[in-house]
């Protein structure tokens, strides 16, 4: 909370002293925000930089400042440096004291100048999209799968009426994705590598997306962000290879996301695509369907509202048309709703930190995007909701505040207030249910608002772009929109190395489960007819982990002395090892013990036996 304070107060002094010699009769207040933004931006970026080197490795920038007052010291010298810094230069760039002249003509003659304007600048996005989805393929090859990846391998393997049996006596989630997963198992095989392929597939479709639609309607920067935050945002790591409905489910907000954004926009067949990507997230997850429905019911009111009213029977129609299709799930809806409340594996309710923490792409990221999105959110409302104008009269300078109107809100700025509403719509509901039915949000159910926050930002560096370039004009300033797009790019190399860290630390974890599943997997090998398989309650191996990997084995929970004793040959896992007491007790039963000491599948430790009696 400190730096956020000193990070809003400090930009006012290069504000203040650039509005001293100032010759203009009238500055309005666009062009006073923006340049407020503008020098919190750089401001931040400078003393971000200086702040780097002086914290210690392991220690958080919050952390610091909560406990060292002298710290909290550094960082206001810092601010006041990069403000300071700011003053000079502005100061010194406007009154001409010093003209810098590059030849940038001689560069680009240069071999690496022509590459870089030529190849490298306008290839740049194309290349980023490549190594990005080169990256998450790169984690698709194993065969590893935790509890509930399990069972949707398991369930995508029946029929469809098989899968209907499942979801109504097994599972609460609705079905297209275990559809999915099946049609594209029976297509291209069962096996793990598969269907982590077949997770990936919505990823696919965002960054085809992010490269024709986005990139040709907001530029390459904002596409850019779409790309960098899907990609590599440590969420989106995990749940786009994730054997799981929240890729397609995150898919179908994004894309009916991105319609809203059309649709107040004027276009007409939008409305058709709202409703029908809005289905696909709805009948993907549940969170799904809350984000997707009041996408489509806020956008409807916002149209009605810009367009005076003429949009209403689309708006009601595309509401209709939104319910009527999930109309044949909600008997199920309801049921599982019953069903939840009385019955649910979690005990506490998530915290409003954790919730944000996905909601703003990941804990490496939440600070970022937090900063960005509410800087873009802050400058877009009230320049376009034209609050306050400034100027100079008399020998003063005078500030007229005026009624908020949204007159002119950009298309931008509505789709940035439908997504905002739209993400605390959600997490009211989902707070409300947890008060209602006992804790029924997990962290991962809230990955569909990633979808809304990312495109928020698209539609915000967009929106600031246009602000700051009608500035730029105005001022006969070009520099402004250079500065801007500059301060833009460094936030997505910030993003690209941030992420390239959150890529490594999961491509650890993944090649280290790889390791440990394969050598679990070959050592008990292909099971007999006449070998069970024994779990002493191991987290979820009972449950899908083992019928997973051996379908047509008989899995037993128990112990070994007990329900092991009732057959001759037999696997056993379990959470500690067999204590010498039971291990002497199987002995004189006449079993020979194989130990195969600490292992592991997926996320589940366990020791591995082997026992066979002697006959």
């Amino acid at each position: 909370m400190q730096a956020l304070i000193f990070g809003l107060t400090f930009p006012v002094l290069p504000l203040l002293v650039w509005k001293s010699y100032q010759q203009k009769e009238q500055i309005t207040g666009k062009e006073l925000l923006i340049r407020y933004a503008v020098y919190a931006l750089v401001e931040t970026f400078l003393a971000s930089i200086a702040m780097f080197f002086l914290c210690d490795e392991g220690t958080s920038f919050q952390a610091k400042m909560d406990a060292s007052p002298a710290f909290v010291l550094k960082f206001v010298l810092m601010e006041l440096m990069a403000a300071a810094i700011i003053i000079g230069a502005e100061w010194m760039y406007t009154t001409r004291k010093l003209t810098v002249k590059v030849a940038w003509q001689e560069y680009r003659d240069m071999g690496l100048g022509k590459f870089v304007t030529k190849f490298l600048i306008p290839a740049g996005i194309y290349l980023i999209a490549l190594l990005v989805v080169l990256l998450n393929i790169s984690l698709m090859f194993d065969n590893v799968l935790w509890g509930d990846e399990c069972f949707s391998g398991n369930t995508a393997q029946k029929s469809f009426d098989g899968i209907m049996q499942v979801n109504y006596f097994w599972d609460s989630h609705p079905p297209l994705y275990y559809f999915w997963l099946k049609i594209f198992g029976d297509v291209f095989g069962h096996t793990g590598p598969m269907y982590h392929l077949a997770s990936l597939i919505p990823f696919f479709v965002g960054i085809v997306l992010a490269l024709t639609c986005l990139r040709k309607r907001f530029g390459d920067i904002p596409a850019a962000f779409f790309i960098m935050l899907t990609g590599l945002a440590s969420p989106c790591l995990q749940y786009n290879v994730e054997i799981r409905m929240y890729s397609m489910s995150f898919m179908g907000v994004a894309l009916c996301y991105y319609c809203a954004y059309r649709v107040l926009g004027g276009g007409k067949l939008a409305w058709f695509g709202m409703v029908i990507w809005g289905l696909v997230g709805a009948y993907s997850h549940y969170y799904g369907m809350m984000a997707a429905g009041l996408i489509v019911f806020i956008t409807g009111v916002a149209t009605a509202i810009r367009y005076k009213g003429k949009t209403w029977i689309k708006a009601l129609l595309a509401l209709i048309g939104y319910i009527g299709g999930y109309s044949p799930w909600l008997p199920r809806l309801f049921y599982s709703t019953e069903k939840v409340s009385n019955d649910w594996w979690m005990t506490e309710t998530l915290s409003m930190g954790e919730s944000m923490q996905m909601v703003l792409c990941g804990v490496e990221y939440e600070k970022i995007v937090f900063v960005l999105l509410a800087l873009f959110v802050v400058v877009l409302l009230v320049v376009d909701s034209s609050f306050f104008r400034i100027r100079k009269k008399e020998g003063c300078t005078e500030l007229s505040i005026h009624r908020p109107t949204l007159q002119k809100w950009s298309t931008e700025t509505y789709a940035i207030a439908v997504g905002a509403l739209t993400i605390l719509g959600v997490i009211i509901a989902a707070y409300i249910m947890c008060l209602l039915m006992g804790p029924v949000l997990a962290q991962r159910y809230l990955y569909p608002l990633c979808a809304v926050t990312i495109l928020m930002l698209v539609f915000g560096s967009r929106g600031v772009m246009d602000l700051v370039q009608e500035l730029g004009k105005k001022l006969k300033k070009d520099w402004l929109v250079k500065a801007v797009k500059t301060l833009l790019v460094l936030a997505l190399a910030a993003f690209f190395v941030v992420g390239l860290g959150n890529f490594k630390a999961f491509y650890t974890v993944y090649k280290t489960e790889k390791i440990a599943t394969e050598q679990v997997v070959n050592s008990v090998g292909e099971v007999p007819e006449d070998t069970v398989l024994v779990t002493n309650n191991v987290k979820h191996l009972g449950w899908t982990v083992l019928y997973y990997y051996y379908p047509d084995r008989d899995i037993i929970t128990g112990r070994c002395s007990e329900e092991g004793m009732e057959h001759d040959k037999f696997w056993y896992f379990t959470p500690e090892s067999i204590d010498k007491g039971e291990l002497k007790e199987m002995t004189e039963a006449g079993y020979t013990v194989e130990k195969y000491g600490h292992q592991q599948i997926a996320v589940y430790p366990f020791e591995m036996y082997y026992f066979e009696r002697v006959k």
